[in-house]
């Protein structure tokens, strides 16, 4: 019975490790391709576009890994348009960002004497930007969403709810070391909710959540020195407290709307 138990779980660390083995060697070998090439060399944005040449190279691997396999199954990406569904998607995305913000701040909330405003602007070019968008809220989302939420969740499908969500989202996050602490703890609590998501109705709507959150880490990526001016005038006072606990109380809201509504199930 522990045999039976474990066995699913073995086979999930054993896809982990076979993609994480892939993602590896073709990453290493765009690093010596590119970064050895005069061409590449003399472009300001190397890094993005190796970024952008990995993605595209893992999601035809999994592509054809998805046509191919037949011990796991295929991972299907049916999409029906709800769009009420997909505007829930987008505020609790909004407002989730919020209520993770004090997390990332903790070092600056525990010690005041920390410098809020020593951020200084980003200036990329235009076409760094774009391929960092891209990469970061397009490609990105597709690959973690099929592979963890798509197939590590599918091989897991027997299992109950809470060590299979709990044990995909430790994954996820093992994926985003080396990070600090507070985001490792955010980006797990990010993998449950995916987890959640792409469970209840569908992995297209995981993949839109999760492109959702990146897109907003882009434009507070892009704005950040705005973005730290503004937590310096409030030097997390009472208003950015309040809109903290007004953020929690309408995220709630909607995830109990989200949840009580059958007519949005897939």
């Amino acid at each position: 019975m522990k045999h039976y138990y474990l066995a699913g779980y073995k086979k999930a660390i054993l896809f982990f490790i076979s993609f994480f083995l892939i993602s590896s060697l073709v990453s290493a070998l765009l690093f010596f391709t590119i970064d050895d090439n005069d061409f590449f060399r003399g472009l300001s944005y190397t890094l993005e576009l190796s970024d952008i040449i990995y993605s595209l190279i893992i999601i035809t691997i999994i592509l054809y890994f998805n046509k191919r396999n037949k011990n796991i199954g295929r991972v299907k990406l049916s999409f029906s348009t709800n769009y009420s569904l997909i505007f829930y998607i987008l505020i609790s995305t909004i407002i989730f960002k919020i209520l993770v913000d004090p997390i990332f701040r903790l070092n600056e909330i525990l010690d005041t004497t920390l410098i809020l405003n020593d951020k200084k602007p980003i200036f990329n070019s235009l076409p760094q930007n774009i391929l960092i968008f891209i990469d970061v809220v397009l490609l990105t989302p597709i690959i973690e969403e099929i592979i963890f939420r798509g197939y590590i969740l599918k091989i897991l499908e027997k299992k109950k709810l809470v060590p299979k969500i709990l044990f995909t989202s430790f994954l996820f996050t093992l994926t985003h070391i080396p990070s600090d602490l507070n985001s490792l703890f955010v980006i797990f609590i990010f993998a449950i909710l995916l987890g959640l998501i792409s469970l209840r109705f569908g992995l297209i709507y995981s993949i839109i959540f999760h492109s959702l959150y990146n897109f907003i880490w882009f434009i507070m990526y892009i704005f950040s020195h705005k973005y730290w001016q503004l937590l310096e005038s409030l030097k997390f006072n009472y208003i950015y407290w309040s809109v903290i606990v007004l953020s929690a109380i309408i995220f709630l809201l909607v995830i109990k709307k989200i949840t009580t509504d059958n007519t949005n199930k897939i």
